[in-house]
């Protein structure tokens, strides 16, 4: 159903009838002063964790239309606004990328093998937690979805993989030491290695564009209660992401260095294209917690500005090899409520 939309509105728009996949600057909050135009791309359900092709002409990203429905990989032409399921359809799927620099491959995580149906919900008893599913493990195919291969095959927790921009090496995040950590292994699956050792959760990593260094969120407990705390929610395979930092290393793991230093949750944090400054998302404006904005921060920690001002959810971003467009999903402009979408913007 939602490719249907997506590919009715694109057609839409190519007769001239409609904008909608156009850019315009409709969309765009006051004090939004970094982007030019926006171009909304998805339009029904939750999308999110978009990124480009290393040509800029497709995104991939993960995707469900409903309250019963598992998360799905999709690959998307920009240009037209046409996309296509490119996993399994079965299990859960999550953290997508194309293989750099080019785009022969996709990689993603997927629990297929595990079992066809959606995994149980996580249980929020115990407050605001993420899932982390056991039969999650990292898959490489072609841009279609054929030629499936497994990479991962750890009893735990293996997701949140991307490439380096060389296709040199795959980032991605691994239990199988029985905690949360950052691990490193080439694209055919073979030589891993281990980058963090930190009692705490190291995910959501990404290169530099001159692959000499990595970006990533952590959650390091302290205190003794916040130790037994995490330790107790990770034998239920679950963390709870209320406070995240940003960390940089050298992409041999040297040189870690902390670049956020508040009580927020910061993720989904992404190199500008000349890896002096990094885009991300956090709440650390509301009290609340709720409200996720885009910021920018020097990689010293020094610089902080919000990019954006939207009342609701602003994440995932990334740019554009030239820095010319950010990709982000967001809140904006939903139908429904708890809709997020996928949003292409002009950058100044």
């Amino acid at each position: 159903m939602k490719n249907t939309i997506v590919l009715f509105v694109s057609m839409l728009a190519l007769s001239g009838c409609e904008k909608t996949q156009e850019y315009s600057n409709e969309l765009i909050q006051k004090g939004e002063t970094h982007f030019k135009n926006i171009r909304q791309l998805t339009f029904s359900g939750e999308n999110a964790e978009a990124y480009f092709s290393f040509d800029g002409t497709k995104l991939i990203y993960q995707a469900h239309d409903g309250d019963s429905l598992c998360d799905q990989i999709y690959v998307m032409d920009i240009k037209t606004g046409d996309s296509k399921m490119v996993s399994t359809g079965d299990g859960t799927t999550t953290c997508s990328y194309f293989e750099y620099p080019e785009t022969k491959k996709i990689i993603y995580a997927s629990s297929h093998l595990g079992s066809k149906s959606c995994p149980e919900k996580p249980d929020y008893s115990r407050g605001y937690v993420w899932k982390l599913y056991p039969d999650l493990d990292i898959f490489k195919a072609s841009p279609g979805g054929t030629d499936l291969k497994q990479l991962t095959d750890s009893p735990n927790y293996d997701a949140e993989a991307t490439y380096a921009f060389d296709g040199s090496k795959i980032i991605y995040t691994s239990m199988v030491t029985g905690d949360l950590e950052l691990w490193t292994m080439l694209p055919d699956g073979s030589q891993k290695t281990q980058l963090t050792s930190r009692l705490g959760y190291d995910g959501g990593a990404f290169y530099s564009q001159d692959n000499k260094k990595i970006v990533w969120r952590s959650y390091y407990p302290k205190t003794e209660k916040e130790k037994k705390d995490y330790k107790s929610l990770l034998a239920e395979n679950s963390i709870r992401p209320m406070a995240l930092q940003l960390w940089t290393m050298n992409a041999d793991g040297s040189n870690k260095k902390q670049v956020t230093d508040n009580n927020a949750a910061n993720f989904g944090p992404f190199f500008f294209p000349d890896a002096g400054r990094i885009i991300f998302s956090s709440n650390m404006h509301d009290e609340r917690g709720r409200d996720f904005d885009l910021y920018a921060i020097n990689t010293d920690g020094t610089n902080l500005e919000r990019i954006t001002y939207f009342d609701g959810f602003d994440g995932f971003p990334m740019f554009s090899r030239d820095g010319k467009y950010l990709v982000f999903a967001s809140n904006r402009n939903q139908k429904k409520r708890g809709e997020t979408n996928i949003f292409l913007a002009e950058w100044r």
